[in-house]
């Protein structure tokens, strides 16, 4: 555990994730990680993206259930991430609903 960090309980995990291609610039991705200490899925996402030679845009969901402590519901955050291949890129996030972080 590393509280000072916000990681309250031991952590020991697998994360997989998986995207599939809509079309040439469209698409959708998701994961999850399945904490092994504690038995139980502690992290989802879930993502869609538009990607061509110039430009990238992609809106992402995040569920975090492991640094909010042991008793408290998910963090959940909406990231927004756009891309310009010549001047680089710049990532917006807002949390969501009502968690609170000890």
């Amino acid at each position: 555990p590393q509280p000072l960090l916000g990681y309250y309980q031991e952590r020991e995990g697998v994360l997989t994730t998986a995207s599939y291609k809509l079309t040439d610039v469209w698409s959708v991705s998701g994961g999850i990680r399945y904490n092994i200490a504690q038995a139980s899925i502690d992290m989802t996402t879930a993502a869609i993206t538009y990607a061509d030679d110039c430009f990238t845009l992609a809106l992402t969901y995040l569920s975090d259930y492991s640094i909010n402590g042991p008793n408290n519901g998910p963090n959940n955050t909406v990231m927004l991430t756009i891309g310009l291949r010549t001047l680089g890129e710049t990532k917006v996030r807002s949390a969501i609903g009502s968690s609170s972080t000890q």
